[in-house]
């Protein structure tokens, strides 16, 4: 049509402009390596991870508050039974969030999951050393710093690791929708 620009050319850029995919915009204004990765996640993305650390960290503080206050804490067969369910549901979160995640292709995100998903175990073993710890105890604090120092890179592994799991899961998804979407429209010959 008359007068309609039919798009850029990538070897026709004007001086000091760049084709940003939708629009021409100034090179000067290049977002920086860091600004392209950190894309915003969407609200209910947000709400997801929010819950998906709320399960995972659940089990903890409902151990804690179920633990019969004796010499030595311990827990009911019931309580080890409600704490083994909602550990399992924490471990179902994590692969799931992994797999929206791995679905989504948000490598960055990913990552982030990993430490906040560590870091969250890990406060809540410090909360538990010390609220578990005895009234004469004054090494429980110690004895949590130390836990942290030998249970940081075990509980981000094993975090990571369910959310690979979960990643596998989500990349999988994508290419069977993928192969469902194309599956009609493939030339035989």
């Amino acid at each position: 049509m008359g007068g309609q620009d039919a798009g850029p050319v990538p070897d026709q850029s004007p001086p000091g402009w760049r084709w940003d995919g939708r629009r021409w915009v100034s090179a000067r204004s290049s977002p920086s390596l860091w600004a392209r990765l950190l894309v915003p996640m969407p609200v209910w993305l947000r709400v997801l991870a929010l819950v998906w650390l709320v399960v995972l960290g659940v089990w903890v503080p409902v151990a804690v508050g179920m633990a019969r206050p004796t010499p030595q804490p311990a827990l009911s067969t019931s309580g080890l039974v409600t704490v083994e369910a909602l550990a399992g549901l924490g471990v179902a979160f994590t692969v799931g969030w992994g797999a929206l995640l791995g679905r989504r292709r948000a490598w960055l995100q990913l990552v982030a999951s990993v430490a906040l998903g560590a870091g969250l175990l890990l406060f809540w073993y410090v909360y538990a050393m010390i609220v578990l710890a005895g009234p004469a105890d004054a090494t429980a604090d110690n004895a949590a710093g130390a836990g942290v120092a030998i249970l940081a890179v075990p509980s981000a592994v094993v975090i990571a690791l369910l959310l690979m799991l979960g990643c596998g899961v989500g990349e999988g998804a994508r290419l069977v929708a993928r192969l469902l979407r194309e599956g009609g429209q493939s030339d035989p010959n």
